[in-house]
């Protein structure tokens, strides 16, 4: 059984699985889209092998593969020069359906496409081949690898947040936009790449609380 089929029953019995958030890695929620992102996975050195990759799988509700997806990416300061072509994600049922190479430095973004280029998923964000993290044999500072795997059609869980209460009590308001505040401040110090990150994780709340 290939490596990773594992990890897409874990993201489905954890949807929102995410065991590098701790290295700056985030979901983004994209409102709107069909598919959500259930889970990423740093891989292991014995899963990595050296490799420099973000490995990414569509699956369906069942956990199989849905043909015919792309992927679109790109990463951190890119220049209007650079090219982040999309990847068909068409492998062979024995390796993830696809992958783009990470160089030394990119902290990327991934997602999935339309043939016209429209956003489909959950956005991926902070992917780095050198997450602050002790090397072990196989996974080495600029050789580290990820698995992304989007589902089509689920609900992942959100955070609990405050709900204010629809007679506009001031008090409640408030704190419910400082919690948003508070939450995305660790985020922003990490450094102005996850700004827009962090906006499209709370704009929809702070939106609700002053309506």
């Amino acid at each position: 059984m290939p490596w990773f089929t594992k990890w897409i029953d874990t993201f489905r019995a954890q949807p929102g699985y995410n065991d590098a958030a701790q290295y700056g890695v985030m979901i983004v929620n994209v409102p709107g889209t069909e598919w959500r992102c259930i889970g990423v996975h740093l891989l292991t050195g014995a899963e990595n092998g050296g490799q420099h990759n973000v490995f990414m799988e569509p699956v369906d509700a069942a956990g199989k593969r849905v043909p015919g997806c792309v992927a679109g990416w790109t990463w951190k300061d890119k220049r209007p020069d650079e090219n982040a072509p999309p990847t068909a994600l068409d492998k062979p049922p024995s390796e993830p359906a696809g992958n783009i190479p990470l160089g030394a430095g990119q902290i990327a973004t991934v997602w999935l496409i339309a043939a016209d280029g429209a956003v489909l998923s959950d956005r991926v964000s902070g992917l780095t081949t050198a997450p602050a993290k002790d090397d072990v044999p196989g996974a080495t500072r600029f050789h580290q690898s990820y698995f992304v795997c989007w589902q089509r059609g689920t609900t992942v869980p959100e955070p609990p947040t405050p709900d204010p209460e629809p007679d506009g009590d001031q008090a409640q308001r408030v704190a419910f936009l400082e919690a948003q505040i508070k939450a995305i401040i660790p985020v922003l110090e990490s450094g102005r790449w996850h700004l827009v990150d962090a906006m499209d994780v709370t704009i929809a709340g702070v939106k609700a609380a002053i309506k």
